[in-house]
């Protein structure tokens, strides 16, 4: 981290030696935090992270080393110690309180303050390093260099799936070779090759597929003639040219139609581990996809794929910040047919320097979800970018800001908490303290107005305790341990609860009570949302009259097909789909899946009446054999029932 970021707290009575270390801290490039009284000392230590500390050993009603003890409970680990005394020069009482503190060293009034300045610095070596760059604070960092901005991907362990459009813009503008590897939390593997900033190949459990469905599709090929192809062939396109089956003027259309669609799928809101590989050795790739072309697949995807409150709640944290013109300003002419922006065209004028995007929305420029989505685009692509620091707000800005963030955390646990302010599920103790410093410099009790409404001082004091008490327990491992082993106990809990409202409702189901079941299901959905709660969800869904309306049938299709493998292979889920076919009005797949149901599971009594339902509304198909052998009053039947089906 940098010097200007590692905190120094000093404790010292003596007014003029506690100017005088402060400063030299300063000058050394050092965040110094002078306090006269040990409570001081034990409120400060509570709202920021401290690196190092110099405590005087005598101090007003309280021994210095009994004062350490205390304050570790709520030290950053590793943290630096340094006594200073004029009374205590006893050799054995400083050896003591080094061993029972882990104490640094002992200075002995008067000494030189160059001496300790100098042991301070050599002790906080270990914190100064080559700048770790966030991959949000690059909103922040316009004269960031593009190989800061990559090396920022080498500290990410995992982010949400909606984050990849940055990732992407990063790894092309920095013209990076490399596999990008992607897991998701069901452990499907994802690569996607970049060569040169460009991505030449992208490779899934899928692609192959899905490159198949494409080439029918277009009608480059019949399905014949992709069957015999030989099994070890993974270059589909590649093998169909050299066998003479496909021009090779094709291969661009459909990597291209291949690697968008792959990558749609894997923007989403679930956590993915991601890792990049530099490789220079990658071969160019005629066929690749620049950053011209994929940044029309973003902004597609940023409209169609990342929810407006998503949006909303990832720029939450930057709505006090001046927005100022970043490095890609010079190309915002060539970004301008983005449907994003066009349909946004009155904000790129308003945005002026140092305009906040409080300001930007008061004005109502345009619709909210519009603005978020052209703001996004915009920084994605570094027209704009953000101030380091926070805008001074008025009052009433303020207010607005401090209950709108009251709102959104009142309720939440620590990880939910921080989640807020755009870390992910289970962030890093480092990322942690990061986000809640800068929390505490804009949110700290001491720097509301003296004016301000007693009840919105209040509502300040209980928003800036409850992320000052979750910050405790993320920012210390032994804290952080035992609320995980809490919450999952709650979580177990609330899981063998709603299993048990699960098992009830399904008993329902079977019995043809499909509205009892639907509200045992949205009971146990709220307590825990579990695989087998949504399946039977959507089961009783599909069978209650309006619960799904045709306009919501593609997202129950996403939600079915968006379950676990081990979840689809069950008798269960094959009639739950022949429903949703059955909804959708396609009989014959319906029946397929519902007789497929009861081959896996031959339990499955609503199946069996399904399927009659199913038959009885099936037309009959009259054959030649009818026509000739059959009743001739039969056969006119089985025509006028054809005819008005």
């Amino acid at each position: 981290m940098k010097k200007t970021e590692i905190n120094v707290l000093i404790v010292e009575d003596d007014k003029s030696l506690l100017a005088a270390l402060a400063e030299g801290l300063k000058r050394l490039g050092y965040r110094a935090v002078p306090v006269a009284r040990p409570d001081e000392a034990e409120s400060v230590i509570k709202i920021k992270p401290i690196h190092a500390l110099i405590v005087d050993v005598m101090l007003p009603g309280k021994n210095g080393v009994d004062l350490v003890k205390r304050l570790k409970e709520n030290l950053l680990e590793g943290a630096t110690i340094f006594f200073v005394s004029g009374i205590y020069r006893d050799k054995s009482f400083a050896t003591e309180a080094i061993r029972e503190t882990g104490a640094a060293e002992f200075f002995l009034k008067p000494f030189n303050i160059e001496d300790l300045l100098k042991a301070i610095d050599k002790q906080l070596l270990s914190y100064v390093d080559v700048p770790n760059i966030d991959l949000y604070s690059l909103l922040a960092l316009p004269f960031a260099s593009e190989r800061e901005r990559r090396k920022a991907l080498d500290h990410i362990e995992s982010i949400s799936g909606f984050d990849l459009p940055f990732v992407f813009c990063i790894l092309s503008d920095s013209k990076s070779s490399g596999h990008l590897n992607i897991v998701d939390e069901r452990q499907n593997i994802s690569g996607i090759t970049f060569c040169q900033g460009n991505v030449v190949k992208i490779d899934s459990e899928n692609t192959i597929l899905q490159t198949k469905k494409l080439l029918i599709q277009h009608g480059f090929v019949t399905e014949l003639e992709l069957s015999e192809l030989k099994a070890k062939d993974r270059d589909i396109v590649k093998a169909l040219i050299n066998e003479g089956l496909m021009s090779p003027h094709v291969p661009t259309l459909i990597q291209t139609e291949t690697i968008f669609h792959e990558i749609t799928k894997l923007i989403g809101p679930e956590k993915i581990s991601i890792n990049f590989v530099p490789d220079r050795k990658i071969e160019p790739d005629p066929k690749h996809l620049d950053m011209g072309v994929m940044i029309h697949q973003l902004n597609e995807l940023v409209k169609s794929k990342i929810p407006k409150a998503w949006l909303k709640t990832f720029y939450s944290p930057w709505q006090g910040f001046p927005i100022q013109q970043g490095p890609g300003f010079k190309d915002l002419a060539s970004l301008m047919n983005l449907s994003t922006l066009t349909s946004a065209s009155k904000l790129i004028p308003a945005i002026r320097d140092g305009v906040t995007i409080d300001e930007l929305l008061a004005g109502k420029i345009v619709n909210e979800d519009v603005f978020f989505q052209a703001l996004h685009m915009l920084m994605l692509r570094r027209v704009f970018v953000f101030k380091e620091t926070r805008k001074t707000v008025n009052v009433a800005e303020q207010v607005n800001r401090i209950r709108s963030m009251f709102d959104a955390i009142n309720g939440k646990n620590p990880f939910q908490i921080f989640k807020y302010f755009g870390l992910t599920d289970n962030p890093k103790a480092a990322d942690v303290a990061r986000v809640y410093k800068e929390f505490a410099k804009a949110n700290h009790p001491d720097t509301l107005p003296s004016k301000i409404d007693p009840v919105v001082k209040k509502m300040n004091d209980e928003l800036f305790s409850k992320v000052t008490a979750a910050y405790e327990i993320l920012s210390n491992d032994e804290k952080r341990t035992g609320f995980l082993n809490t919450l999952k106990q709650a979580e177990a809990e609330l899981q063998i609860k709603s299993d048990d409202l699960v098992t009830a409702a399904a008993n329902s189901l079977n019995k043809g009570r499909y509205s009892e079941g639907l509200q045992l299901l949205q009971k146990a959905e709220k307590l825990y949302s579990s695989e087998r709660c949504r399946l039977h969800l959507i089961w009783a869904k599909l069978k209650v009259d309006g619960e799904i309306p045709g306009e919501k049938l593609p997202e129950t299709e996403r939600e079915l097909r968006g379950l676990s493998v081990g979840m689809r292979n069950t008798g269960l889920w094959h009639y739950v789909y022949g429903l949703f076919k059955l909804q959708s009005g396609d009989l014959k797949s319906a029946g397929d899946y519902v007789r497929k149901a009861l081959e896996l599971d031959a339990n499955l009594m609503d199946a069996r009446r399904e399927l009659v339902a199913i038959k009885a509304k099936t037309p009959k198909q009259i054959t030649t054999e009818d026509i000739l052998t059959g009743d001739i009053s039969t056969v006119i039947k089985g025509f006028f029932k054809k005819k008005g089906a």
